[in-house]
């Protein structure tokens, strides 16, 4: 897909899962790669996972190892990064983790940590990196991968709701947003 060849994609949960295969698709169409994970070692397996579908000389991959959660080291290992490699044309916040049961059998710490990881962690890359697309017309793209606990419908629905108004209000300001895809423009 000539959309994505040379955009830079910023992608959360980039070494496993659904972000890596998110990577793997866009690097297949020609996009430029920043992964961002917890795991250092995934991170650089990751890597060698997705270089086989790299399909000009000029394509790079870089990782980034940080936990989205936590704010103040995202802020500082986002700024560097956005300062050595660009801003994103392109953000997929893919990252999260779960846990299974009913929300009423879910301990509170575990409940908190889905929370940081999948809630905030995607509200803390958004605005890291928002000001920066604004400046370039990028596309902000949060894929709702419901890595949500207990298989709480009105759960996901709310979760849904809360992103889903947020990211309207970031389309009013100049940022094309989806939150329903997870190649965005492409086909399933």
């Amino acid at each position: 897909m000539g959309y994505y060849k040379n955009k830079h994609v910023y992608i959360t949960g980039g070494s496993s899962g659904i972000g890596l295969e998110i990577a793997r698709k866009l690097f297949s169409y020609g996009a430029n790669l920043t992964i961002i994970a917890r795991n250092s070692a995934k991170l650089e397996e990751a890597r060698r996972n997705i270089e086989p579908f790299k399909v000009s000389s000029g394509q790079f991959i870089r990782c980034l190892s940080v936990d989205v959660s936590d704010s103040a080291e995202l802020s500082r290992v986002i700024s560097q990064a956005m300062k050595e490699f660009g801003a994103p044309d392109i953000l997929i916040n893919s990252a999260g983790i779960i846990t299974c049961d009913y929300l009423g059998n879910i301990p509170y710490d575990k409940f908190d940590a889905v929370m940081k990881i999948n809630l905030y962690g995607t509200r803390n890359m958004i605005a890291e990196v928002l000001p920066a697309m604004k400046k370039g017309g990028a596309y902000c793209h949060h894929f709702l991968n419901g890595r949500i606990s207990g298989y709480v419908w009105i759960y996901r629905l709310r979760h849904f709701k809360i992103c889903a108004g947020w990211f309207s209000r970031v389309s009013e300001r100049g940022i094309e947003a989806e939150g329903d895809s997870p190649y965005p423009g492409m086909p399933a």
